[in-house]
């Protein structure tokens, strides 16, 4: 080999991209924080309405034999519920891979403390620890109860955006309880920088009677209010990921009442600063907080996530 050709060679060598390594699994706590609970009989009713997302599945990942559990424990260890994943197909990112269940239910009954799980291949990829107060029952004309759960869907939050589409629409995206007073009658989310408001949005409960539903707020100019809770004028500009600047924010929500919770988060330029938790190689991996989904038709559209949280569970 010549000098010439040597030099090429390792030049070529020297600007070859490093190979990523490719993380460890994982699983989007968001969308098991959409699971739906049913206070009146205290059940789990897997995959209703939620979407379950996989994350950087192994090269031999096989939807068809999936080695993975979601489960409930008591806070002994002891397991009371059980489902087995199956896949339920490909996104169009690979590291990306929806899953299922083809044993949706189980209940979760008498008070106390639990924890959500997700197994695949052995590891735990998520984990949500709740609580649950159950409530009646003593009346021996009337033996129903109510179980009433709480845990991090009272303390996460996000907002989103469409990858490709920065200056669409931002949405902020929080877990309300039906029996939070005024809940039912409608919210709306106050975006704040030193007390002013920069943004709003407004959202509903759907016609659901399960416990915690998460409601979705399109963020808008607050030019567009128009003195009224909940009021809207036509045609207000949308406020965008490209309107955040460095600094920090207030994310108020409130009923017509008033605030009812609050949370921060701290902008940069033209993003949120990301969460320590969406690190792709945090351990261990019930802590990460993916800052990408995939959604719309067929799964193709990738949107971004910056997310409101505890460092810890």
């Amino acid at each position: 080999m010549s000098a010439r050709t040597l030099v090429l060679a390792l030049l070529a060598l020297a600007l070859a991209p490093i190979p990523v390594a490719q993380p460890a699994p994982a699983f989007d706590v968001g969308t098991l924080l959409d699971t739906s609970f049913w206070p009146e009989n205290g059940v789990f009713e897997l995959g209703q309405p939620a979407d379950y997302f996989l994350l950087f599945p192994p090269s031999d990942y096989d939807e068809y034999d999936v080695d993975g559990r979601y489960l409930v424990r008591e806070a002994s260890g002891r397991v009371v519920g059980e489902a087995a994943m199956r896949g339920a197909g490909r996104t169009d990112s690979p590291n990306i891979v929806e899953v299922d269940t083809s044993d949706p239910s189980f209940p979760v009954k008498g008070s106390g403390a639990y924890t959500l799980e997700v197994e695949f291949e052995g590891q735990t990829v998520a984990a949500i620890p709740f609580t649950v107060e159950e409530e009646g029952g003593d009346d021996p004309f009337d033996t129903r109860s109510m179980s009433r759960l709480d845990g991090p869907w009272r303390t996460h939050a996000y907002f989103q955006h469409e990858v490709d589409k920065p200056e669409y629409i931002l949405a902020f995206n929080a877990w309300l309880r039906r029996d939070e007073p005024g809940a039912n009658d409608g919210t709306e989310v106050s975006i704040r920088r030193n007390g002013e408001e920069v943004a709003y949005g407004r959202g509903s409960l759907n016609g659901s009677s399960q416990g915690w539903v998460r409601v979705s707020y399109d963020l808008r100019d607050p030019s567009g209010r128009n003195g009224t809770f909940q009021g809207v004028e036509p045609n207000t500009p949308l406020w965008t990921i490209q309107d955040v600047t460095p600094g920090s924010y207030e994310v108020v929500l409130s009923t017509e009442d008033g605030p009812f919770r609050t949370y921060t988060i701290e902008g940069g330029d033209g993003a949120f600063v990301p969460h320590v938790r969406s690190d792709v190689s945090i351990e261990p991996r019930s802590l990460f907080l993916t800052p990408r989904r995939m959604t719309g038709q067929m799964l193709r559209t990738p949107v971004q996530l910056y997310w409101i949280g505890p460092d810890t569970l």
